[in-house]
């Protein structure tokens, strides 16, 4: 075992959909967090791997969507950051809150933003006037960043 890991979060950070299925069904509780305050499907949100976290939202009954990490990160944070647009889908269709914050007042689409993600940053619902701990919005994070596909595509829907 990885130390403060569960072997489910190994296989959730793998990405195998088998040993996360068979470990649930051996009664894995899929909402145990590591030293981090990370679940399993923070890991499977941020590697993209949208079969484990198919797997762990039917474990769950799509709750666990809103846990958050000692960064007061949801999964939904995770793959917006990484811009995982279908693993974002799957959260959202669960109940995943689009305008949660983590401890900087990030929310998911301030994550996805600052990573380029345009994807991600197409999603509707979200509260493009939301400010984060430095009074930046979303917006203001794709032109510090220059993501010129994003602003040349997006900022007028902004």
């Amino acid at each position: 075992m990885v130390i403060g890991k569960t072997a489910l979060h190994v296989a959730a950070v793998a990405g195998k959909v088998d040993a996360v299925t068979s470990l649930l069904s051996h009664k894995a509780k899929a909402g145990t967090r590591d030293m981090d305050g990370s679940t399993p499907l923070h890991y499977a949100a941020a590697g993209g791997h949208a079969g484990v976290v198919s797997a762990l939202l039917h474990s769950l009954k799509s709750k666990g969507t809103e846990d958050r990490n000692a960064w007061r990160k949801t999964p939904l944070h995770a793959a917006a950051e990484k811009g995982h647009d279908h693993v974002v889908v799957l959260l959202l269709e669960a109940g995943a809150k689009i305008n949660s914050t983590d401890q900087n007042k990030d929310t998911p689409l301030h994550c996805a933003a600052r990573g380029g993600h345009q994807e991600v940053v197409k999603r509707n619902q979200v509260n493009l006037q939301a400010t984060n701990n430095v009074g930046r919005t979303a917006t203001c994070s794709v032109l510090d960043e220059e993501f010129v596909d994003i602003h040349g595509s997006q900022i007028r829907k902004f």
